[in-house]
């Protein structure tokens, strides 16, 4: 009782950033407690342009980020497979995701911007 539950989100890869590595204190029934600070998980998700970040990308933090390179994808196809990429117990991810460049082509920019926001939800 007093306590917070805290509902992982779905992520990959983690990172330091000021507002992740807060320091917090958390008053909980009359006590105060010490917040660790948490790293985030870092994925980075794209097409055939993200070949060869992979050293630049994870080297700073191998453990905590990767790069997911999807030759020839679109957004729809990152859309689909966005949840298998991603696991469900990991806390606050940071998703970057680079993809776009193969739908120009083939698709105008109302059916672009449709996979982005479906991309997004």
């Amino acid at each position: 009782e007093g306590t917070e539950q805290e509902t992982p989100l779905i992520g990959r890869h983690e990172m330091h950033s000021p507002r992740d590595g807060f320091m917090g204190n958390t008053v909980t029934g009359g006590s105060t407690t010490t917040t660790p600070k948490r790293r985030r998980r870092v994925v980075v998700v794209g097409d055939s342009l993200l070949r060869g970040t992979e050293s630049s990308i994870c080297r700073p933090d191998r453990e905590n980020r990767e790069v997911c390179c999807l030759p020839g994808t679109r957004i729809r196809d990152v859309t689909e497979r966005l949840p298998r990429l991603i696991k469900p117990s990991d806390r606050y991810p940071f998703l970057l995701l680079h993809v776009g460049t193969n739908d120009t082509a083939k698709n105008d920019l109302e059916h672009i911007t449709a996979d982005y926001v479906a991309l997004g939800r």
